[in-house]
């Protein structure tokens, strides 16, 4: 027999025949071992109490107390299925005691919750909630394993141990400027292009007949102008003139 100790029950004796628990085996001839074991059961008084301390770490960098304090949440569940607040008395089913409801120990650093006077037996303690804005939860390590302990008259603990990694917000890219654009200059009004110059009339050269311009440039050669045909017949009047006065004198 490799264990004989029962939950609620004093081990008092036991017997085993044969004594060292050998018997031989043979053909057509039983053999028996015989264990006889005797317990008492444990009477608890029903006014026996014990604690049960909760201590609680964070382990990190740039923690912030106050976040977590909101944050972070327990239940405790005791031997007769039923909740407890953070005085160690019951509560509604389902009912969660808060980080902030325990106290910081400057000193090391520890939040710690001590449920004093409450019946002894087994108690689960469980956190129900890890979560805290601006932070990552990385692990937990929880003493005892499960978060169960049986609470005595000389108390119980259970240690929970958590790390978190602050997350780093990605900065906002900044917004479009406000800034109005300018208006576009107006475009200056063009200038009026300038009336070209009249050509100066051609100058017409009396004696020889030929029409210049005022450079002295030859347009055109002509053989007579207008005032050599005037002159012309001024000189035919004449003689006209000479002719008839030379018959009136005849």
């Amino acid at each position: 027999e490799t264990n004989t100790e029962v939950k609620g029950y004093e081990f008092v004796s036991s017997t085993v025949s044969p004594t060292n628990g050998k018997v031989t085996v043979a053909k057509d001839t039983p053999a028996a071992v015989n264990i006889k074991d005797v317990y008492n059961k444990i009477e608890e008084s029903a006014d026996e109490t014990g604690d049960l301390k909760i201590t609680k770490t964070i382990d990190g960098t740039n923690i912030t107390r106050e976040e977590f304090e909101g944050a972070l949440k327990f239940t405790v569940v005791g031997p007769d299925g039923k909740y407890l607040d953070k005085d160690g008395k019951e509560a509604e089913d389902g009912h969660e005691i808060t980080l902030g409801q325990f106290k910081y120990d400057e000193t090391t650093g520890e939040y710690v919750l001590e449920l004093k006077g409450i019946a002894v037996g087994e108690y689960t303690v469980t956190e129900t909630n890890t979560e805290v804005k601006g932070y990552e939860f990385v692990s937990s390590t929880v003493s005892p394993t499960n978060g169960k302990v049986t609470v005595t008259k000389d108390g119980a603990e259970v240690k929970i141990k958590d790390s978190y990694e602050k997350t780093t917000t990605p900065s906002t890219p900044s917004g479009p400027s406000n800034t109005t654009p300018s208006t576009p200059s107006t475009p200056s009004t063009p200038t009026t292009p300038t009336t070209p110059t009249t050509p100066a009339q051609p100058v017409e050269d009396v004696s020889s007949g030929s029409v210049i311009k005022e450079n002295g440039e030859l347009l055109e050669d002509v053989s007579y102008g207008f005032y050599g045909l005037v002159s012309m017949i001024g000189l035919a009047a004449a003689a006209v003139a000479v002719l008839l006065r030379r018959r009136k004198l005849k």
